[in-house]
């Protein structure tokens, strides 16, 4: 067998490997003498065509092995590039594949019942500092205006929460 030494030998090589003439040893025995070779190039398209020679599986399982071999920011390129190339649906369900998902209902509704408990909290302990303040200490509005402006602060935050959605008004005609 002859050593491919130049890209004409690299084309051949590279057709050969596209037909579907030579058996599995065949093809590696020309494939691994061109992969030794010091043009990276030329190893690119002989490598490139061996892959796209292979089953789904075989491909699946050569990339991953691939994938595994890079560096971390190596890794992060080639994933942003392969999810770029996914629409919308794909991209999600790979997303929960990986445990990246939205939070489900419960455990949506228990972080807004932990929001929502500790706006009333600081609701009554600025009510409370109020009060004390102005009706028992008979300070003025000067002194307690830090305590006024959460006060005001949590009493909007808690109104919007009761507030309907001005998207839920609109009503088409």
């Amino acid at each position: 067998m002859a050593e491919p030494t130049d890209e004409l030998n690299y084309n051949k090589i590279v057709g050969t490997l596209s037909s579907n003439n030579l058996n599995a040893e065949e093809k590696k025995n020309i494939a691994v003498p061109a992969l030794n070779s010091p043009d990276m190039n030329a190893k690119k398209d002989v490598a490139a065509t061996a892959l796209n020679s292979l089953d789904m599986n075989a491909k699946k399982d050569v990339t991953a092995t691939a994938l595994n071999s890079l560096d971390m920011n190596a890794k992060k390129d080639v994933t942003a590039t392969a999810l770029n190339s996914l629409d919308d649906a794909s991209k999600k369900d790979v997303a929960t594949r990986a445990g990246i998902s939205s939070p489900n209902q419960t455990t949506t509704n228990t972080i807004w019942l932990f929001i929502v408990i500790g706006f009333v909290f600081v609701f009554v302990v600025a009510s409370t500092f109020l009060i004390i303040g102005v009706a028992i200490l008979g300070k003025k509005a000067d002194d307690v205006q830090v305590v006024l402006t959460i006060f005001t602060a949590v009493v909007g935050f808690l109104a919007g929460l009761l507030t309907p959605s001005p998207a839920q008004g609109i009503k088409s005609s």
